[in-house]
This record gives C-alpha cells, structure tokens and sequence, in this order.
C-alpha cells in the first residue's frame, strides 16, 4: 500500500471516528437537542362559533430520571409578556397542550390573570425547565425536547390531539446555556410567577 493510500485511509478513520463519537451524558452545556431553554412560535386564530382556523399544539417531554418544573410563557410578536403555564415534569412525561386548551384554562390565582392573554395570532413561546430550592430555580441536569405542530383549516381539536387540513411540524430550538440566557430563564420565571404564584405555594 502506498503511503498516500495510507494517509488516505487514516484521515478517513479519524472522520468516521469523529462522526461516531456519542454526546457524552450529562454534558452541561445542553448544546444538543434538549436544553433547559427551548423556543418556538404559537399561531392561534381564535373563531368564537366554532373552531380555530389556525392553531398551534406543543408537546414537551422530559428527557431525564429528575421530576422537574415546566413553565412555558407567552409573547407577542412585539416581545410583550401575555401569559404563562406551569406543570409539574416527570421523568419521560410527554406534556401536550393547543393554544386553543390555554385560552380556555381559567385564572391559576383568584382574580389574577389568565393563562393565554396574548392578543395578536402569532408570537413566541419559550419554555424552561429547574428543579427548584424554595423560590431558587436550579438547571443543572433539567433538560427537555420539545416538538410544535401549526394546524390550518377544518380543525378537530381533543385535550391531547390537533388535526386539519393542513398540518406542519418542526422541534422547538434549544437554546445553549449562558450568563446572559441564564438571566433570561430567570427574567421568564419571574413573569410565570405573576400568573402562576410562587413555587411554594
């Protein structure tokens, strides 16, 4: 074999090596699919005689053995804050939820305001997941995926399904921990809390 042969085959078994090598677990830097952060977007066309022509269904899982907190929060394309939900994560729970199921959840506090306020048809969902020490939230080791299907046109809606004519699906980005996406999380469960108290209560 000829030594460029050689060096042929060596560069090749360093790339296939390289390719092959797995996600190391537990990796902190959540620079994967699942992070504690993850975005997308919410469509919602309400119609108040019969079902929405656009809406929007998520579905977050739980990728880890940790029970967690979930909070997803609302925005309209402008950036305003309007709304936020909370549930409890259990390890591999699949969370699933419409626009059309949050606009219909009553107020979480006596008076307080809704979950789904937002008033325009589209904006920006971000998602975040923490274990949580009192009112301090913790991420390491929190980690979800997250997928969201638009449904256009003669839609069937359950708590748990979405159907129409036309259907598109993508995954929610995850977004890689930073100081500054640090302060993020925390600005977004600061509004969660104004809809849906404190973690204590």
């Amino acid at each position: 074999m000829t030594r460029g042969a050689r060096f042929v085959l060596a560069v090749a078994a360093l790339m296939g090596g390289l390719g092959a090598t797995p996600a190391r677990a537990g990796d902190h830097d959540h620079d994967g699919a699942s992070s504690p952060y993850i975005v997308g977007t919410w469509k919602f066309a309400p119609n108040p005689t019969q079902s929405p022509s656009v809406d929007t269904e998520f579905r977050f899982i739980n990728p880890t053995k940790l029970n967690v907190t979930l909070e997803y929060a609302f925005f309209e394309l402008d950036g305003t804050f309007c709304g936020c939900d909370r549930d409890d994560f259990a390890p591999n729970k699949t969370t699933i939820y419409t626009m059309l199921a949050e606009e219909l959840l009553p107020p979480p506090l006596p008076g307080g305001p809704p979950v789904f306020s937002c008033k325009g048809t589209s904006g920006a969902l971000k998602s975040i997941v923490f274990l949580n020490d009192g009112e301090r939230i913790i991420l390491d080791g929190a980690s979800q995926v997250g997928f969201q299907t638009h449904a256009f046109g003669d839609l069937v809606e359950t708590d748990t399904s979405l159907q129409g004519k036309v259907m598109t699906e993508a995954a929610m980005q995850s977004v890689p921990l930073s100081d500054k996406t640090r302060e993020e999380i925390r600005k977004i469960h600061e509004q969660c809390v104004t809809v849906n108290g404190p973690l204590s209560q």
